[in-house]
């Protein structure tokens, strides 16, 4: 469950923060910047989210759900409420788990540093920290966009084929194809400017 968490809360940080390769930067960017002008681009947000996992070889998928809370250059806190109630805590400093009262300790500082970057990237609209990660293409327009990234980093193919994100002003559906094959859809609904103190980091 521990390492599901993980990859969810990768996947949240991944998808909202993006940038094409220099390789195709001209066509890219122009969709880039439609995007970044429809995102929203609050202090603090809180939007729940609801997940099915469609695992290779399972015919049932895993649901799970809960809360996101994010702070602008702060961190995160992912918080599942079904079907355990679980923690997860990213920040500069480090990811941690909380679960039954225990704070686990996940990653350090360094480790860190880049997901830091990326987060910060999702809301104040700078999308530099994901171009050596993935290449997109997609449409928008009016109020609403769409997108397809495929990784180019050979670590990020090890885990993730593609993922496929849609939304307006905020990200509203993300479709993850892992490279195992399982298939993640989120649904992210309700989300709400909050002050980033309100986070609790």
């Amino acid at each position: 469950m521990l390492k599901n968490s993980i990859q969810i809360l990768k996947i949240m940080v991944l998808a909202t923060g993006l940038l094409a390769t220099t390789a195709y930067a001209d066509t890219q960017s122009e969709l880039l910047v439609k995007v970044s002008h429809i995102l929203g681009k609050p202090a603090g947000l809180k939007v729940d989210f609801s997940q099915n996992k469609q695992i290779k070889g399972f015919k049932t998928p895993a649901k799970s759900s809960g809360h996101v809370l994010i702070a602008a250059q702060r961190g995160m806190q992912w918080v599942t409420d079904a079907p355990y109630q679980s923690t997860l805590k990213i920040t500069p400093n480090g990811i941690s788990e909380v679960r039954g009262g225990q704070t686990t300790q996940i990653g350090n500082a360094q480790s860190m540093k880049s997901m830091s970057a990326i987060l910060s990237g999702m809301l104040s609209g700078d999308f530099k920290p994901m171009q050596r990660y993935f290449r997109f293409s997609g449409t928008a327009g009016g109020s609403a966009w769409s997108m397809k990234l495929t990784p180019v980093d050979a670590n990020v193919k090890r885990a993730i084929a593609s993922i496929q994100m849609s939304g307006g002003r905020y990200v509203n559906h993300v479709t993850v194809y892992e490279a195992n094959g399982d298939v993640s859809n989120i649904s992210f609904s309700g989300a709400t400017p909050i002050a980033a103190s309100a986070v609790g980091l």
